[in-house]
């Protein structure tokens, strides 16, 4: 009886010992969401788009547009980078991702992250938008987030496509 209360006290203080290990070492969590293309949707009626599971982009015939999708992150989450997936096989007319907040009292509008496809690859692309600017602490009581996309010449057709933006961010 003696040797299983030594055990028995032994057990308690491993699992007191691995609960306070726990407690102590909890920071900062990472994590992410993933917006495709069924996420996005065209700022106007007028726009000729194509759009499946795996990209969206223009018509011939349609005039340059934007399309916009709403971001809903945790209370008080950092938003660390933002990354585009993207096809880009046109010298001119680029495709632009925009990511930010409007103040739901103002309607005032806040860049987070701005950026710009360029150049003429044949193949997918990975872009990583980081360093965040313009406050990346989420605050959804006096703000509305979304991602808005251009694509500027819809002559460019398929040869500029989104395929996904992936915002990274992190919780306490």
């Amino acid at each position: 009886m003696r040797r299983f209360n030594k055990m028995r006290k032994r057990i308690l203080l491993l699992l007191g010992v691995l609960t306070l290990s726990v407690g102590i070492s909890r920071g900062a969590l990472a994590d992410s969401i993933i917006l495709g293309p069924h996420d996005f949707h065209p700022q106007s009626e007028d726009t000729d788009y194509e759009k499946n599971d795996l990209q969206i982009y223009m018509m011939p015939g349609s005039a340059e547009s934007y399309f916009s999708a709403p971001v809903h992150l945790p209370q008080g989450a950092k938003v660390t980078s933002v990354v585009v997936f993207y096809y880009d096989d046109w010298g001119s007319g680029d495709l632009i991702v925009s990511f930010k907040k409007v103040n739901a009292y103002t309607a005032a509008e806040t860049f987070m992250a701005d950026w710009r496809s360029s150049g003429q690859v044949a193949s997918r692309q990975v872009h990583k938008i980081s360093p965040i600017t313009g406050g990346n602490t989420i605050d959804n009581g006096g703000y509305v987030y979304r991602v808005m996309v251009l694509f500027e010449d819809p002559s460019a057709q398929t040869l500029v496509k989104l395929h996904a933006v992936k915002i990274l961010y992190t919780t306490t």
